[in-house]
C-alpha cells in the first residue's frame, strides 16, 4: 500500500464557526463544523499531517485535544462513505481480510499421532 499524504485543516466559515476538512492527495472531504476557537485555528489553520492531528502530545490546549478526539469517528465515516483507507487501524483490518486464514487439520492430526506414539 502506498503512503498517502493526509492533511487535516480548518477554515473559518462564519463569525463563530469553523469547518474542518481532510485532504487526501488532491481530494478534499468535509469532516464537521465546530464553534470558533483561536487555539484550534492556530493548530489546524495551516494544515496538520494526520499523524500529528491525532497525537495528543503535539498540543496542550484542551479545545485542540477535544477536537482531536472528534476526528477519528468522522474520518472513519469518510472512509466508509468513499471507500478510502486513511487510518492505520483500517489498513490493518483490510490486510487481515486479504490473508488466507485456512486451517489445515491434517498437520494438527499428524502432530497428535506423533505425540501419542512417542
Amino acid at each position: 500500500m502506498r503512503n498517502v499524504k493526509v492533511i487535516i485543516y480548518c477554515k473559518t466559515v462564519a463569525k463563530d464557526l469553523q469547518a474542518y476538512y481532510m485532504r487526501v492527495d488532491r481530494q478534499e472531504y468535509f469532516l464537521f463544523h465546530q464553534s470558533y476557537r483561536r487555539s484550534n485555528k492556530e493548530f489546524f489553520g495551516m494544515g496538520v499531517l494526520l499523524e500529528n492531528a491525532l497525537d495528543y502530545s503535539c498540543s496542550h490546549s484542551t479545545s485542540v485535544r477535544k477536537t482531536m478526539t472528534k476526528l477519528i469517528p468522522y474520518i472513519q465515516y469518510i472512509e466508509k462513505e468513499y471507500g478510502l483507507t486513511v487510518l492505520r487501524k483500517t489498513q490493518k483490518a483490510k490486510n487481515l481480510d486479504k490473508k488466507d486464514m485456512s486451517y489445515n487439520r491434517q498437520k494438527f492430526k499428524s502432530s497428535i499421532k506423533d505425540f501419542l506414539a512417542a
